[in-house]
């Protein structure tokens, strides 16, 4: 093992490091968060019915207006950060083991405080140095100029609370030797792959990363063929299948004419939501419990900037992200819905068969969660942006495939490796939820 690299032998040493390496983060932070009044802000302030920052930076607290697929008119606070932000691994090469350079994350809304993180994890003003602090760890090697960059796409963020957010996803395979820092340490591919299925560890943004990254890269080989039985062998079978009864072609033209129907959302003053309250505490729901947006004042000694204060969402229950599997000619398949979003940059992506965002209320059809579940684990949402918002992910094995309603579509595995070799098809929760079949890669 080498002295700069994570190296689990068993659950019980895995256990043991990542808390010690946790609290250590923790302590060495001198975190503490805690709710202020919006007037108290240093450095934020409504004007023009809009929550700014004084930079004119990072991202606007608005209100949107669009129409449904009912055709009926919603208006709702959204998070307006127009900006391409930079999510990334750096990767080396060990005698023959892959490994991913991650750091433990401190975020003001992370469940448990501390989780695994990407190499570099920052928004566009934070790479300006907006803030007046130091630079985000490692961004330098994250130019576009990088000749060593093997991935690098831009894909959407969660479309029901950001307006038109994207992010650059993207994997550099360095030879040079990289200087570490106390927040970051190297793991081997397999080792990572192996935590995404545990509660509040792995981070949403390396979850995206992971899902979209060159699969054959991450581990060295040909994706899934180290699995010679059960649901690994299968998800083999369906990452090599040639055909399929989906036509990716025409998927895609459905998508494509789909976004050109939709007409662009308008951002409105917060004043005009007429079924929410803006005081000096933030933005309040009147009377459909869904989620708030509150002020937090944040110290952590161990950031690019080490005390400030920002709006956060916090939602008032947990949502629900199933990716449904089955099988047709012994071939499996994965279940998509096309996703129609006022937020998203490109108005439709393809979202998993079941989603309930955080603190929506909605029925669920038991029928179609009847099944045995693959992978069961709950997960919280980006950080920085969302206090304790938490999603509750499965994979169901429904067994023979069912007809799929208008707007759902099955896709093999290749398939999906396929879409996500290219821009803006599959949604954050889409790739979180294909992050997971990565245990078996």
């Amino acid at each position: 093992m080498y002295r700069d690299t994570i190296k689990f032998k068993n659950l019980r040493t895995r256990k043991i490091f990542l808390n010690k390496w946790f609290v250590s983060a923790v302590n060495n932070s001198n975190f503490k968060i805690e709710d202020i009044d919006l007037k108290n802000s240093k450095d934020w302030f409504i004007k023009d019915g809009i929550i700014r920052h004084r930079s004119g930076k990072f991202f606007q607290v608005v209100g949107l207006e669009w129409v449904d697929n009912n055709g009926r008119f919603k208006r709702q606070p959204f998070l307006n950060q127009q900006e391409v932000g930079v999510l990334g691994f750096l990767m080396r090469q060990k005698k023959e083991m892959p490994e991913l350079l991650v750091q433990a994350k401190i975020e003001p809304g992370n469940v448990k405080m501390v989780q695994i993180a990407p190499t570099c994890q920052a928004t566009e003003s934070n790479a300006l140095r907006v803030h007046g602090g130091s630079l985000p760890p490692y961004i330098t090697y994250f130019t576009p100029r990088n000749r060593e960059i093997v991935y690098d796409k831009k894909q959407s963020e969660q479309g029901t609370r950001f307006y038109k957010k994207l992010n650059r996803n993207a994997l550099i395979i360095t030879q040079n030797k990289i200087p570490l820092i106390p927040s970051h340490k190297w793991i081997e591919v397999s080792d990572l792959l192996s935590l995404l299925h545990l509660d509040y560890l792995v981070n949403t943004d390396a979850r995206s990363v992971l899902a979209c990254s060159p699969w054959w890269l991450l581990v060295g080989h040909s994706p899934f063929v180290l699995n010679k039985k059960g649901f690994g062998a299968e998800l083999a079978k369906s990452y090599q299948a040639e055909n399929s009864f989906s036509n990716l072609d025409e998927i895609k033209l459905y998508l494509k004419e789909l976004k050109i129907k939709i007409k662009e959302p308008k951002i409105i003053k917060l004043s005009k939501l007429p079924d929410w309250r803006l005081d000096k505490k933030g933005i309040f729901p009147i009377n459909k419990k869904s989620f708030l947006i509150k002020q937090i004042k944040v110290r952590i000694s161990s950031r690019e900037i080490t005390n400030w204060d920002q709006p956060i969402i916090e939602s008032t229950s947990e949502g629900r992200v199933v990716l449904l599997c089955g099988r047709h000619k012994d071939i499996l398949y994965f279940l998509f819905k096309a996703s129609i979003e006022p937020g998203l940059y490109n108005k439709v992506e393809l979202t998993p068969a079941l989603i309930i965002e955080p603190g929506e209320e909605k029925g669920i059809n038991k029928k179609l969660l009847e099944g045995i579940i693959k992978v069961d684990c709950h997960q919280s949402e980006e950080g920085g942006r969302f206090f304790k918002d938490r999603n509750h992910f499965q994979i169901i094995d429904r067994g023979e495939i069912f007809k799929p309603e208008p707007n759902f579509f099955w896709l093999t595995l290749r398939q999906i490796r396929q879409l996500l070799d290219e821009e803006g098809w599959f949604t954050n929760e889409a790739r979180s939820a294909i992050s997971l079949l990565l245990r078996w890669l």
